[in-house]
């Protein structure tokens, strides 16, 4: 059986969260099926080691398992993984494979003398995490010096290992992972104060871990799913840009260089068909879904679930999520995302009622009156107040956590300089 990778469109900034209670994404500077755990959730961030060559003859179980789920040169590419087609074929291949393997056949596959290395396949460092690597059994591990307890991360029903803080244990690439001796793991814990925290984590039976498990396997594969819900089919969407920009401008009272920072933010390129799913709030309705049908999805071209979709993605040049279709004045998703991918005019009339509709405040202050406050003449007489009101445009339009990209700095900058004519001539 080969499974396949889906194409989506996508932007070259940091993940955006356009939400009236956003929760944002790490930024990253390339979108490839959306990085997971969120940033403050991560432990472990070492660069990968080299590549280590695998003789068949000496891994049987692993080209055995391998072959069930794909017809790849696994053999092939490992006696040779600088062999560029192969390597290349290789980085392509879709998490769905390696997700499917059993615990030993995957560390064989990524953990090289005790340090993980995703060979260079992008979505297997994305989905694939240690409570892949080991079996239920294993219910402790320490990862770069940090320990983790086996237990579930609800936000993305995954089965992985989380620290004493509940965070999850993510593995990007080079982190040195440890199976701690039973014998140890009393005196291991106690050392860091952390016994009556790790007593609090919920360790869950081996079944509902095999349910957990087939759900997120699940999940992985409908992900492909999300670039078939918008396709921008609009015309002469850059030749009317500035006269967008404009108009955008004078019906919302705000200075056009404004619109051009925010545009610039969110779509470096001016891309219109841009889509980004939000995959942590596809799982969250994914895992409502299941609850009102008895632990079963409905089928994945349903109604539900392309609504399910469409609410768990930004799309579009000013990148408004699917879920604020009532902000951005439409009836339901499904109509937003018609309306706004048959042309550019539609899609800033969106921009303009989710600027005016959007009820979030930060210090008593409303994007629009945010907006409003920025100028020219603000910017000199005082600055401090003209910085002030973009990084309140910041939190709400990219989330509380705008400062890890420099959300607001990258505004005022872009205001300051506005594009230098290419786009917006001032």
């Amino acid at each position: 059986m080969k499974f396949f990778s889906a194409k989506f469109i996508f932007l070259e900034k940091g993940p955006k969260k356009h939400e009236t209670d956003p929760n944002p994404i790490a930024p990253v500077e390339t979108f490839d099926r959306e990085n997971i755990p969120e940033k403050e959730d991560v432990i472990g961030t070492a660069p990968a080691p080299k590549k280590l060559v695998l003789q068949k003859e000496e891994n049987d179980k692993l080209f055995a398992d391998f072959a069930l789920f794909s017809e790849f040169d696994l053999a092939g590419f490992l006696a040779d993984p600088e062999n560029s087609e192969l390597k290349k074929n290789f980085e392509k291949l879709p998490a769905e494979i390696f997700l499917q393997l059993d615990p030993e056949s995957l560390r064989t596959l990524f953990l090289i003398d005790g340090k993980v290395d995703f060979r260079g396949n992008k979505e297997a460092r994305q989905f694939v995490g240690l409570g892949d690597f080991f079996p239920h059994e294993t219910q402790f591990l320490r990862v770069d010096g940090k320990i983790g307890k086996r237990s579930f991360y609800e936000k993305w029903e995954k089965v992985g290992y989380l620290d004493s803080d509940g965070n999850y244990l993510k593995i990007l690439g080079g982190e040195k992972i440890e199976e701690i001796a039973p014998e140890n793991l009393d005196a291991e814990i106690a050392k860091n104060n952390e016994t009556e925290k790790f007593a609090e984590i919920q360790t869950l039976p081996k079944e509902e871990e095999e349910i957990h498990k087939k759900n997120f396997l699940e999940n992985v594969k409908l992900f492909e799913k999300f670039s078939a819900e918008f396709n921008f089919s609009g015309k002469n969407a850059e030749k009317n840009l500035q006269k967008n920009i404009e108009k955008s401008a004078k019906n919302l009272g705000v200075d056009k260089k404004l619109i051009s920072a925010i545009l610039r933010c969110e779509s470096s390129d001016f891309n219109f068909g841009a889509v980004r799913p939000e995959k942590h709030k596809f799982t969250e309705k994914l895992a409502a879904l299941r609850a009102k049908n008895d632990g079963n999805l409905p089928d994945e071209n349903s109604p539900e679930m392309s609504a399910a979709r469409r609410e768990s993605m930004s799309v579009g040049v000013f990148q408004i999520m699917g879920s604020n279709f009532k902000l951005a004045g439409f009836s339901d998703s499904a109509e937003m995302f018609q309306k706004m991918a048959e042309n550019s005019e539609n899609q800033f009339a969106a921009f303009e009622n989710f600027v005016r509709k959007n009820p979030k405040k930060v210090d008593g202050i409303n994007l629009l009156s945010a907006m409003k406050n920025i100028s020219d003449k603000n910017a000199q007489n005082n600055p401090a107040e003209n910085t002030k009101n973009f990084e309140i445009i910041a939190e709400i339009y990219n989330g509380p956590n705008f400062r890890e990209n420099n959300y607001a700095k990258k505004l005022e900058k872009y205001f300051k300089n506005p594009d230098d004519g290419k786009i917006l001539k001032t």
